[in-house]
């Protein structure tokens, strides 16, 4: 099955994937609502997290990035 990937709003990311990859849910949480929020999907079960964030023009940078380790 496919991988579809979509931006979510920060509500909607799991904390799951955000802590596998930043068990430091305080910096994870700056992170998610400073920059923009992608799941992976695959059906209906998400399979991956991807924060990016700003850090200059035309550059972003991978704040958070984690998949599920049974893919």
């Amino acid at each position: 099955e496919h991988v579809q990937i979509h931006r979510i709003l920060p509500a909607e990311a799991s904390w799951d994937f955000l802590l596998l990859a930043d068990p430091e849910r305080k910096q994870a949480e700056a992170y998610l609502y400073m920059g923009d929020c992608y799941a992976a999907a695959q059906g209906e079960r998400t399979v991956g997290i991807l924060v990016l964030l700003a850090t200059a023009p035309r550059t972003l940078e991978i704040m958070n990035f984690a998949v599920d380790e049974h893919l």
